[in-house]
């Protein structure tokens, strides 16, 4: 009997499983986006399957509106990107129609989604390998999917990153240098110098 009681204590103590924020349902991944955008989403499916105990579902983005998610893709021309095209620019934004993760090119839209995972939800991928990601023990609230427009995040790289010993994707996690935005390897000459 006491042992029966003591464990009812405990589930009545546990914290219930919380459910994804309002808007979270749906990830929407744009027209041009391309197969390494999609892997960075199952990625994000992934934590906030882990986070929330549901996982979002992944679509294309229909060619109407459609409805509240994040929507995910490259966005060359936005106005908020500047004209380089070898400027790696990475956006978070809350609009009319939900939360916007937008990269300057597909790899930059990679890097946006996993910067939107630490900036927003806390996830940190320290090192190459399942035992490298972690949360932070007081993670941010996710952001709101109505509200104000608002620019949740916006970045442009100091420099462009370039891949010198490129590691596997590990199972069990990530692609880390994807995570960190390490892009394809650069060919190296002398007369490169």
């Amino acid at each position: 009997m006491r042992v029966w009681l003591t464990g009812l204590i405990l589930l009545i103590a546990l914290p219930a499983p919380a459910s994804l924020p309002s808007g979270y349902e749906t990830i929407y991944l744009g027209r041009r986006a391309s197969p390494d955008v999609a892997t960075a989403a199952e990625d994000l499916a992934d934590l906030l399957e882990r986070t929330f105990r549901e996982r979002p579902a992944i679509r294309r983005e229909p060619l109407l509106a459609g409805g509240d998610g994040l929507r995910i893709g490259p966005a060359p021309d936005h106005i908020l990107f500047d004209d380089d095209p070898l400027t790696d620019e990475i956006l978070v934004l809350r609009n009319r129609r939900g939360i916007e993760i937008l990269g300057s090119d597909n790899p930059a839209t990679c890097f946006a989604i996993y910067r939107f995972l630490e900036h927003c939800l806390g996830w940190r991928y320290y090192q190459p390998g399942p035992l490298g990601l972690e949360r932070l023990d007081h993670p941010p609230e996710p952001p709101a999917m109505s509200g104000m427009d608002q620019v949740l995040l916006h970045e442009k790289a100091g420099f462009l990153s370039r891949n010198l010993n490129r590691t596997d994707t590990h199972p069990g996690g990530p692609d880390w240098g994807r995570w960190h935005g390490l892009r394809e390897r650069l060919a190296y000459n002398h007369e490169l110098h």
